[in-house]
């Protein structure tokens, strides 16, 4: 969890600390099914915003799709981490939302 941790911060540029309540929420590999799978923890909006990314990053069907919840500033936020399979570490963070 600490590597999932540090991965937020870096992106939203704030400290561990500030990070609360993270929960992993789901977890997928890449498939055709990969964007129904994750319709059941995110809006048909986000999903949209989700698929139309997909093409930029290159997903293989080896790669894994974590979905975290957090709260930041007192907003809960999802995070959605793309998790190359030859790097057995979560690689970035594909997209955040406000939940």
């Amino acid at each position: 969890m600490d590597q999932i941790e540090q991965l937020i911060a870096d992106n939203f540029k704030v400290k561990r600390s500030d990070l609360q309540n993270i929960q992993l929420i789901g977890s997928f590999y890449f498939s055709d099914e990969l964007f129904d799978e994750m319709s059941a923890f995110l809006s048909a909006e986000k999903i949209e915003k989700l698929r139309d990314s997909k093409d930029k990053i290159g997903l293989d069907a080896l790669d894994s799709i974590f979905i975290y919840k957090l709260t930041l500033s007192g907003k809960d936020i999802f995070a959605v981490v793309y998790d190359h399979y030859e790097l057995y570490l979560p690689t970035f963070i594909w997209e955040t939302f406000e939940a």
